[in-house]
């Protein structure tokens, strides 16, 4: 029996001596020895209540209730994000898909992030930029939080932001204010200032829903608070104050505003303006859903209690703390802590160990999850997977870039090759007019000049060979087309033409046809495409039309000049004419 008391002695006795050095610490540190904290002003009322007060002038609060019935009176479709047609069916399919489930969640992020980067593709900013807030908001917010892809989305949020306008995506303020919040949350409060920044504006809200102004200054305020910059806190809960928005919840948003306060005067040390402001809009905030801050509310009154030596007061505060954050789903955790903390430290004090252990116990398991879960992580991990993703799309950037390179290379290699060829060719084609323009002139004076006849071929049969009296009379016909040129006429007929020789057409169609194996157009023709040669080759005659020359060479229709011209030297006129620059000197040699 005497071994069960000094077990039990022993087991106690480190309990019952923390208890005692509390009490003495207690009364030491925050005894009540006039610490400026025992009374307020002399009229109770603190200046900061004040201002907070004139916030509820009933023209304000007549202004509010305005704007707030014409809000409630109106109909408010949702508006519309893209005048694309598909786009926009595509946009309803994906926010009414499900999201029951943490794969259902996972699921319907990843279709928001592919319609939002198909809208960036076809330059839908607002549709865009509307996707990826949905998405960051299921995976910020949603029952199967995501924050590791929560934060990776407001990367991209961010980024994409700095580079449009409010015109293009009119929720731009208020989305800086979400992602603000997000990093608020984790604790990166430099990020989270930085970004807040851009959620507030002097201008007057859009619209009554338009919070982003006054959820900007709130974070604003907290996050300077957090740092221990509790001058630009208290300005940023004064310019809340100051603003003209008739939003929603704009009475809420005031009272809050001086909840804020008092978390400042109670960092502060000054425990009884702090416990002043706190109990001003604690009953009013009570009425609202904010219920983890009612409990944050709660909280700062028990440390006041603390600070002023007043434990005894504790002990509800703490409860209250629990009630209202087992109703929260903001920020549970740092409530329950709060809290766990407050009633562990309280029922220390009042030697109930057992309860002390106990709440000691759940801080400690809370501490133990949130390690678990590595909370402080989620912003490296989304910078690390943003980071590898850029990684990842400059490679495939640069080998599509290195692609193209070498497709052009090859095209402009194949078309250096073809264009050589081309050249080659071309070259060798105007050779080869060339050398047909100069057979053409060659072949003109040839026959101007020349009184021998045309080298028959050897199997000419003897009977299609001329007489004697037939070669004479085409000696004569020859030297008469030369001298009288009749094939300038381009009437010149058969007849006409033995009348002028004084001939029958019988005996100067045989002739022609023994002497020079043509028939009589034939015949004519070749003299005209001689003296069209020969114009076409004198430098003086290079003004002359198209017509013009085939007038003096005496063709009856273009068509017929160019089929002759061409049948006969193997150049079109153009031709011959373009490549007969040049070939004259070589002709008279």
């Amino acid at each position: 029996m005497f071994q069960d008391n000094n077990t039990l002695y022993k087991s106690f006795f480190p309990f019952i001596l923390t208890v005692f050095m509390n009490l003495f610490v207690w009364q030491v540190c925050f005894g009540r020895t006039g610490t400026g904290n025992e009374m307020p002003n002399s009229d109770n009322v603190y200046p900061e209540i004040e201002e907070y007060r004139r916030t509820l002038t009933p023209e304000r609060e007549q202004a509010y209730q305005q704007a707030l019935a014409h809000y409630n009176s109106q109909s408010h479709p949702l508006p519309s994000v893209t005048k694309n047609h598909r786009l926009s069916e595509r946009f309803n399919q994906v926010i009414n898909l499900p999201e029951t489930d943490a794969a259902q969640v996972s699921d319907k992020i990843f279709a928001l992030q592919r319609l939002s980067a198909d809208a960036g593709r076809k330059r839908e900013t607002c549709l865009e930029m509307e996707c990826l807030y949905r998405a960051f908001m299921l995976a910020f917010w949603s029952q199967y939080r995501q924050y590791d892809k929560g934060f990776e989305l407001a990367l991209i949020m961010e980024e994409r932001l700095a580079n449009i306008t409010e015109d293009q995506y009119p929720d731009c303020r208020n989305a800086y204010f979400r992602i603000s919040e997000g990093y608020y949350l984790f604790k990166d409060y430099d990020k989270s200032i930085e970004l807040a920044l851009h959620a507030i504006t002097d201008n007057p809200a859009r619209s009554f829903t338009d919070r982003a102004n006054l959820e900007g200054r709130k974070i604003l305020a907290m996050a300077y608070g957090m740092i221990g910059e509790f001058d630009i806190s208290d300005q940023y809960i004064r310019s809340t104050w100051g603003s003209g928005d008739i939003v929603e919840d704009r009475p809420v948003f005031d009272a809050v505003a001086l909840a804020h306060m008092a978390c400042n005067e109670m960092d502060k040390g000054n425990w009884r303006k702090a416990l002043a402001l706190n109990t001003e809009v604690l009953d009013y905030l009570k009425t609202t859903d904010d219920y983890g801050h009612v409990a944050g509310m709660y909280a700062c009154q028990c440390f006041c209690y603390f600070g002023l030596g007043e434990p005894e007061n504790v002990g509800s505060a703490a409860d209250s703390i629990l009630v209202y954050t087992r109703r929260d789903w903001y920020n549970q955790n740092k409530r329950l802590k709060q809290a766990y903390k407050n009633l562990s430290r309280y029922n220390g004090i009042i030697a109930n160990i057992p309860k002390m252990q106990e709440y000691q116990d759940s801080l400690v398991a809370i501490y133990e999850r949130e390690q678990a879960a590595a909370t402080s992580q989620y912003i490296l991990r989304a910078e690390q997977e943003i980071a590898r993703s850029k990684l990842l799309a400059r490679d495939e950037t640069l080998r599509h870039q290195w692609n193209f390179i070498i497709v052009v290379l090859f095209i402009l290699i194949l078309s250096i090759v073809f264009l050589v060829i081309i050249l080659r060719l071309y070259r060798s084609k105007q050779a080869a007019y060339k050398t047909l323009a100069v057979k053409a002139q060659q072949w003109a004076k040839y026959s101007d000049n020349s009184t021998s006849m045309p080298v028959l071929k050897d199997d000419v049969e003897s009977e299609s060979l001329p007489t004697e009296d037939e070669t004479q009379q085409a000696e004569k016909l020859k030297e008469f087309m030369n001298t009288h040129t009749p094939y300038t006429d381009p009437e010149l007929t058969l007849e006409g033409l033995a009348g002028m020789l004084g001939v029958n057409r019988s005996q100067l169609s045989r002739i022609i046809n023994r002497s020079f194996g043509v028939n009589f157009n034939q015949f004519v023709n070749e003299y005209r495409v001689k003296a069209a040669i020969r114009i076409m080759s004198d430098a003086q005659s290079a003004h002359l039309s198209t017509e013009q020359i085939i007038e003096q060479a005496g063709f009856n229709s273009r068509s017929s000049f160019y089929q002759m011209f061409k049948q006969t030297t193997g150049l079109t006129p153009a031709q011959y004419r373009k490549t007969k620059v040049g070939v004259d000197t070589e002709v008279t040699h």
